[in-house]
């Protein structure tokens, strides 16, 4: 059934059959999903796979050939426990565990993530401030924010290619968790400590300046080494995160950008909604954004002038979806 968005423009309500049907299309013959899959000849993404499988679960369908796709996942793995890259194992990890599977090499898998997090720590927080050299407030300013970035996406360039150092401990405390390790209350304590460092005077976290997505890594990683937030005074990251969030719909990166420009930002803010135990407070316009988002081959873009679907949109949708408590 259309829906009428702020203009004259009308989009598709969203239905759990063609948001499957899209999802389950873009499966491989090895068991994994790609989001570029055609007819199931191209190698499948161990991230896209994860995407798929939660995007799936979330609407209540078993996913097909499940036995092929967790052979697909363990294989991510190499003989000497290693992984290709901490983002393959973190989703390897991610999706195994989700269907309640391990990785054919659990020691090894905690070895790679322990060592993956020996590396980090090893670098001192000033030395990592002039490793990054691409921080985003360096190179995009205010005028392409809000100009540019409606038809161009600059931001792919920093999430993509260089991921942060919050972004990279998340990924090893998340998936440790997951395995059953317990990291020394030392170590605890050390990146408690670190995270806290990039706590910013406005409430939000990131190297320099504060972002959505930054936040939501240091509050996941808090979460995964403390079990609670409660005891830390989170009263101006909650102000923040509340002046990201947009009245007509969606999450900004940061306060100080005037417009939504994804979904992601929407899936982040959510989260971090949720990490603090709150609320938002426009539930029904972020639902109108997300569905403005639908394509008509049931999966979601990333913005709602411009994308074609992924897998990793779909997820983002579906997650936030039920977030809002939006039935499908």
């Amino acid at each position: 059934m259309p829906i009428k968005m702020g203009s004259s423009k009308m989009f598709e309500t969203p239905n759990s059959r063609d948001i499957v049907k899209y999802v389950m299309s873009k499966q491989g013959i090895d068991g994994g999903y790609l989001s570029y899959q055609y007819m199931g000849i191209f190698e499948s993404s161990v991230e896209d796979t994860y995407y798929a499988l939660i995007t799936l679960k979330l609407l209540g369908v078993n996913p097909p050939d499940i036995s092929k796709t967790i052979d697909f996942l363990k294989k991510a793995q190499s003989t000497d426990g290693s992984y290709s890259s901490l983002r393959v194992a973190y989703f390897a990890i991610k999706a195994l565990t989700t269907f309640h599977e391990k990785p054919k090499d659990v020691n090894g898998s905690i070895s790679y993530f322990k060592n993956s997090l020996k590396l980090m720590l090893n670098k001192e927080y000033d030395s990592f401030q002039q490793l990054v050299k691409f921080e985003r407030k360096n190179y995009i300013t205010k005028g392409i924010e809000e100009n540019v970035l409606k038809s161009v996406d600059l931001y792919n360039l920093y999430i993509i290619e260089i991921p942060t150092l919050l972004c990279n401990i998340h990924m090893v405390t998340s998936a440790l968790n997951l395995l059953g390790y317990q990291l020394s209350e030392l170590e605890r304590e050390n990146i408690i400590r670190l995270v806290l460092k990039f706590k910013n005077e406005d409430g939000g976290f990131g190297l320099n300046a504060s972002y959505i997505d930054e936040t939501f890594h240091a509050l996941s990683i808090l979460m995964d080494l403390k079990g609670s937030l409660n005891d830390l005074n989170l009263k101006d990251t909650i102000k923040w995160i509340y002046d990201c969030e947009n009245y007509s719909g969606g999450f900004k990166v940061k306060p100080d950008i005037p417009y939504s420009y994804s979904l992601e930002y929407t899936y982040y803010g959510l989260q971090i909604m949720n990490l603090l135990d709150i609320e938002p407070l426009f539930p029904k316009a972020h639902v109108n954004f997300i569905y403005s988002c639908y394509n008509p081959n049931g999966g979601f873009r990333r913005s709602v002038n411009l994308g074609i679907s992924t897998l990793e949109d779909t997820f983002y949708a579906v997650s936030s979806l039920a977030r809002l408590n939006v039935v499908l």
